[in-house]
């Protein structure tokens, strides 16, 4: 306000009178066209569009909202897709870890059984191996102590390694060859000779506190050249790998038999068998199912392997597998489950014949640790 006094006090008295606000009905605006603006001359309804344009205005709109929704459409699409691919490549790349954790605490454990050989203690393995297989590991190291030695021991590894599903039980088969040199017990100075020996073994682990111990451990067999480990054929052929062909084409078959199993139990039918199982093993699998069959009690099998082949012969391979046995016995009549064991590693050696172009099997044995 002060500045605008200042400046009205510098104008002459005609001009403040000309500033000077008008009475009401003076200010008023009279009415008639605004000066410089034409009057309208119409009639005050709006102009018509021409149905063509409205048409087409409408065809615009509607071509836009399609565009916008298709945009939308596929960016949640592509996000979607995104995501799948990549929980997919995070899924695999933690499988792999899985797997290269349980290979490296195998490969611990092993290191540590050389230890324990070298010292006669139990302690180096004792952080490897679960509560129930300690108990295995302390008695072997009693037969080592008994036979007055210390021992130098390594191996040359051929790991094939399965993390079951679950990720709490895993499953190492080893064609290994194991050198074994005898120390003295006071000097620890070699008392004889390196004793190199081809041996197949399987081994379980399982997930205990965030770490793999192994769990338990079975020999298939050597290469021969000691009895008392019996015999694989897998460590007979260490050095002389399986043809790829062949190879798909025995664990073709292989997991056809076991397709051949399920269907026969799911089913208690017995005709599946017929076409994977050869005599005399036929009789025994048939015998098996026929008393599901009495009990009225189905079987649904569900098993994930980790095999190792090797042939004895042009018609004559061998199948070792270490499978995870997740299945359960059923009541047949209502399908309603009955109480099973919980999923448990097993290892069996087959026998497969080839008759014309498949390979069946011709026998089977189980195998458990000693």
């Amino acid at each position: 306000m002060t500045g605008r006094i200042i400046i009205l006090a510098k104008l002459p008295k005609r001009a403040r009178l000309t500033l000077a606000p008008r009475p009401t009905e003076q200010a008023g605006i009279p009415p008639g066209p605004t000066p410089g603006i034409p009057a309208d001359g119409g009639s005050g309804t709006p102009p018509v569009k021409d149905p063509a344009q409205r048409r087409f205005d409408r065809l615009i709109v509607g071509l836009t909202l399609l565009l916008v929704a298709a945009l939308i459409a596929g960016l949640v699409a592509y996000t979607h897709a995104h995501d799948q691919s990549a929980a997919k490549a995070r899924a695999r790349r933690e499988a792999t870890q899985r797997v290269a954790d349980v290979k490296r605490a195998y490969l611990d454990y092993y290191a540590a059984l050389g230890q324990t050989d070298a010292q006669l203690s139990i302690a180096p393995v004792q952080q490897f191996v679960t509560t129930a297989w300690l108990k295995d590991e302390q008695q072997t190291l009693q037969e080592v102590t008994a036979t007055g030695y210390r021992y130098r021991l390594t191996a040359d590894h051929d790991p094939r390694v399965v993390v079951y599903s679950g990720d709490a039980l895993a499953s190492v088969d080893d064609n290994l060859v194991r050198h074994m040199t005898p120390l003295d017990s006071t000097t620890g100075a070699p008392a004889g000779p390196e004793q190199t020996l081809p041996i197949h073994a399987s081994y379980a682990l399982k997930l205990d506190g965030g770490r793999w111990l192994v769990d338990s451990e079975v020999t298939f067999g050597s290469d021969g050249s000691d009895p008392k480990f019996g015999l694989s054929y897998a460590a007979v052929q260490r050095q002389k790998p399986l043809a790829q062909g062949l190879s798909d084409q025995i664990q073709r078959d292989y997991l056809a038999y076991w397709e051949a199993r399920k269907e026969a139990y799911q089913n208690l039918d017995p005709a599946p068998m017929r076409r994977a199982i050869l005599e005399p093993q036929l009789s025994t699998a048939l015998s098996l199912l026929s008393q599901q069959q009495q009990a009225k009690e189905g079987y649904a099998v569900h098993v994930e392997h980790n095999i190792r082949m090797a042939t004895k012969s042009g018609d004559s391979a061998y199948v070792y597998d270490t499978f995870l046995d997740s299945g359960y016995y059923f009541d047949f009549a209502t399908k309603y489950p009955k109480p099973s064991e919980p999923p448990h590693i097993l290892r069996q050696s087959y026998e497969m014949k080839k008759t014309g172009d498949t390979w069946k099997v011709d026998s089977a044995a189980g195998h458990t640790s000693q």
